[in-house]
């Protein structure tokens, strides 16, 4: 059944509103009317738009139509500091960034950033419009998905608030990257080596120029231990470039569904991610109707009412090729895991025990899985806010929003995850 929000919306909210210049009795309430139009805006496109509020709900332990109208009621002009702004455009400068800082920032906090709820900070996004720029500039193929993003960035409410016009994409070097990103170590010489990635937010040049002289002295060992406790994600292509395709000396597969619902913005989006894969991996998924893919997949575990939202679904398949200057390791691939791994390291997760890259040991992960996502600037503040839409369950239906990815082996609880791998390995050898 459709859920709904419960959500007062008056007449004059329905348009956005743009408040004259000039201060009277009336602009803070104007900005009052501004703040509640935009935050209505945002829960009627993730209501819309995202089949995941369910599993945040059941995973959390919130009513999330509760929790929302909680946070709205906070939108008064008792409750924002507007300091020493003496003109509207100052005043609404203040309200936005109380909006950004008291209002939206909450609704991260109570879905706890599952299904990547969250506004879009100043440093991430111009981090990725430089990419996006770069991307489109540099790229013999492009794709829908680039053209997309780069269209979002031209809004000109969300350039006013992020200060775009005052911004030099230019990167210079590696900029502010973690030059100790990357932890490298020989636990057991010849036989048992170790790397630890604390982000997949880094540069790649920087780090696979630490990790490429260390694959080449360990080729010959035994075993590679790979450490993502604690990662809580970036972009999925630093794991399948500076450690599948490096490693590998053989293509594999990775395959999974990926389910969505059915609206304009969805489709909008399923299309540039399928034309994105299918110019960047030679692949672009099977799209189908969910009906007919649980008539052949019956998937026992999943949530009623998680079904009762599913639309459509991708059926995924990447062919991870070894790169051209591929460091083939022989020995076994240990991926550990544990309830601070988010995002691009559950999908590391995912694709490890989807290919059989790496055997996945540790506790379930956090359950914000990098699923398909679309963000919205919102009409009067201009702030950009993220909300998945893709619904990625494991073969037999479990949400892994809700669950977590769960490893192949489970860790005990209290246990330690490293010594619990060492353990298996000495018992093996």
């Amino acid at each position: 059944m459709k859920r709904c929000l419960i959500l007062v919306v008056t007449a004059f909210m329905l348009v956005a509103c743009r408040p004259s210049e000039g201060l009277d009795l009336g602009h803070e309430e104007q900005i009052i009317e501004n703040l509640l139009y935009d935050f209505d805006f945002l829960m009627t496109f993730i209501e819309e738009n995202s089949p995941l509020i369910g599993p945040i709900e059941r995973r959390v332990g919130i009513d999330f139509n509760v929790e929302m109208l909680r946070i709205r009621d906070r939108i008064t002009v008792n409750n924002i500091h507007f300091g020493r702004a003496r003109t509207f455009e100052e005043m609404e400068e203040a309200a936005a960034q109380f909006f950004f800082d008291h209002i939206l920032m909450e609704i991260m906090v109570v879905t706890r950033g599952l299904g990547h709820l969250s506004p879009t900070s100043e440093e991430s996004l111009i981090d990725h419009f430089a990419r996006v720029q770069r991307y489109l500039l540099e790229s013999e193929e492009r794709s829908m998905l680039g053209y997309l993003f780069y269209e979002q960035y031209q809004n000109p409410v969300l350039a006013r608030f992020y200060n775009l016009d005052d911004v030099c994409l230019e990167t210079d070097g590696f900029g502010d990257y973690n030059k100790d990103n990357i932890t490298t170590e020989i636990l057991v010489p010849g036989e048992i080596a170790y790397v630890s990635v604390d982000s997949f937010m880094n540069s790649i040049e920087m780090d696979g120029d630490v990790l490429r002289p260390f694959f080449e002295e360990i080729q010959d060992f035994d075993h590679l231990i790979i450490d993502i406790r604690g990662n809580f994600g970036g972009y999925m292509n630093h794991f399948t470039h500076l450690f599948m395709a490096t490693l590998l000396d053989d293509h594999q597969v990775v395959s999974y569904p990926e389910f969505f619902r059915r609206t304009d913005t969805v489709l909008e989006h399923v299309e540039a991610y399928m034309d994105s894969q299918r110019v960047h991996s030679g692949f672009d998924g099977t799209f189908r109707s969910a009906d007919d893919f649980f008539r052949e997949n019956p998937m026992p575990h999943m949530n009623p009412n998680d079904r009762a939202l599913l639309d459509y679904v991708v059926e995924w398949e990447y062919v991870i090729e070894p790169s051209e200057d591929n460091i083939p390791f022989d020995g076994e691939i240990w991926l550990l895991v544990d309830h601070w791994s988010a995002s691009a390291s559950e999908n590391a997760a995912i694709y490890s025990m989807s290919s059989g890259f790496a055997t996945v040991v540790g506790y379930e992960t956090i359950g914000v899985l990098g699923a398909m996502t679309l963000s919205t600037p919102l009409p009067n503040t201009g702030i950009l806010f993220r909300v998945d839409f893709g619904f990625i369950p494991d073969a037999y239906g479990w949400s892994q929003e809700e669950f977590g990815v769960a490893p192949e082996y489970l860790v005990p609880r209290g246990s330690d995850i490293l010594d619990y791998v060492l353990d298996m390995i000495m018992r093996e050898g």
